[in-house]
């Protein structure tokens, strides 16, 4: 219990150590026009260099606004209105259709500029699903200024499976994550999570499962409870690290409402654990994962093919290579490490200290294992990357210099918006108007010499066609 307290005074003077330092920032910039420089990894993905930058949390992206603003247009209001309910997603309005986002905000506007004549003490905004954001957003709604500076932002639905998805041609989920045209936006979260309380009631049955299959259900089986992980399924997370994403995302802060006071006992503890909530993890993290391939056979497949590439070099002592459509090269390298112990002597006034250290020394040999492992969410960063450098280059060319990037979200002036939406599905097109697994499959086999016969097959496709985004609304919304 003292070192669970330990922990948590930790993390809150941390947390007010990085506010103060951030508050700072802001005070010493003031209202200059400024830039944030950044740089690509070495997948092509895009990061800024400052640490004030807007792809962190929302009370810092909130602060961001581009130095050129532009006065509403009814066009760049609607898109504004929509922009304000997708921040706030009160009773999940961000998956309604945009008209209803856009009522949502007119029926709400009343309540909306009363919380903005004193957003201190008007605490509605607290409730948001992303507060800071979505009290900038009302504060644009309602300003009297002329001219609009906040971005407003199109995610993609599940960004990884959207792009495994493409690059297989699966219509199943292309449909789940609004590839294609839909009355209603698809939610690949909330069909995982439907599946997977179908499964965990089958184990009532099971004797030896029951008890922690109960406790799971009656906690709720939720969307929110399994997007994490299907979020990360794309970039190769498996059943561990599924374990430690509820380990972390849903048993530590009930932990911490525990010593708090908040809660009396914690909802998933079950007896004859050491840590509450570590076999509610265990046991959510199998069954959530068989949920997910189940729901994206395709994908799946994709990524098992990706691994047979990477181990097909590593049996050669080499990296594998290939090249996004755009040219850029990625180099996916995983040396084999030797570690060595050395013990080092301290003298100091006659007292000899002894300490015992390992090193690890590089070999030409490449890790098989982590190479298998890293190249499915490589590759697909690298073609997430390739699309957000493609939308760039496309939205200079068409006069549209104000973006704001968070690789699989893109902003723009609320005016710009429509014009900015088809450009995003513009470049995914271009982008998947070829076969990418091809593509590395051949340049697999120009890297190898005696492996070949180590690289898979390509997968099944299924019949989706790339163009198809083009009419879906709801695949950057």
């Amino acid at each position: 219990m003292a070192t669970d307290v330990a922990a948590a005074n930790r993390v809150a003077v941390c947390d007010g150590l990085q506010m103060a330092r951030d508050l700072a920032t802001v005070d010493y910039i003031g209202d200059q026009t400024f830039w944030t420089p950044a740089n690509l990894d070495y997948r092509g993905r895009v990061y800024f260099i400052p640490h004030f930058n807007f792809q962190r949390s929302d009370y810092i992206r909130a602060l961001f606004q581009f130095a050129e603003g532009e006065p509403l247009t009814s066009e760049g209001l609607y898109w504004l209105k929509v922009h304000v309910a997708n921040c706030g997603d009160f009773d999940k309005v961000s998956k309604k259709p945009f008209d209803e986002r856009v009522k949502w905000v007119d029926d709400n506007m009343q309540r909306i500029r009363c919380m903005m004549i004193d957003p201190k003490e008007d605490l509605w905004w607290t409730e948001a699903d992303s507060p800071f954001l979505f009290l900038a957003a009302c504060h644009a709604l309602v300003s009297p200024e002329t001219e609009c500076h906040i971005p407003v932002s199109f995610d993609g639905t599940c960004s990884g499976l959207q792009h495994l998805a493409a690059m297989t041609r699966c219509e199943d989920t292309a449909k789940l994550v609004n590839l294609v045209k839909v009355d209603k936006p698809g939610d690949v979260y909330l069909t995982v999570a439907e599946l997977a309380e179908r499964l965990i009631k089958a184990d009532l049955a099971n004797d030896e499962l029951r008890n922690v299959a109960q406790v799971c259900l009656k906690n709720g089986i939720t969307r929110s409870l399994v997007k994490r992980n299907v979020m990360t399924y794309s970039y190769s997370s498996g059943k561990f690290g599924m374990r430690q994403q509820h380990l972390d995302d849903t048993m530590a802060p009930l932990a911490f409402k525990v010593l708090e006071g908040k809660l009396e006992n914690h909802p998933y503890s079950i007896e004859g654990e050491a840590t509450p909530g570590y076999f509610a993890s265990k046991y959510l993290a199998e069954k959530i994962h068989m949920a997910i391939e189940m729901v994206v056979r395709r994908p799946a497949e994709a990524m098992h093919f990706l691994q047979s590439c990477a181990r097909a070099t590593a049996h050669e002592g080499k990296p594998l290579v290939w090249h996004t459509p755009l040219g850029l090269p990625v180099v996916l390298r995983y040396p084999e490490y030797v570690s060595k112990q050395v013990t080092l002597f301290l003298h100091d006034r006659g007292v000899k200290i002894r300490s015992d250290v390992r090193m690890q020394e590089e070999t030409k040999g490449i890790d098989k294992i982590r190479a298998s492992n890293a190249v499915a969410p490589g590759f697909v960063h690298s073609m997430d990357a390739c699309h957000l450098m493609e939308v760039v280059r496309r939205c200079n060319t068409e006069g549209i210099h104000s973006v704001a990037l968070v690789h699989d979200s893109f902003g723009c002036l609320p005016n710009r918006a429509t014009k900015f939406r088809e450009i995003i599905k513009e470049a995914f097109v271009w982008l998947y108007d070829r076969d990418v697994l091809a593509d590395i499959r051949a340049e697999t086999l120009e890297q190898v010499q005696t492996n070949g016969h180590r690289v898979d097959n390509l997968p099944d496709y299924g019949s989706y066609n790339p163009n198809e985004i083009m009419e879906a609304d709801y695949a950057f919304a």
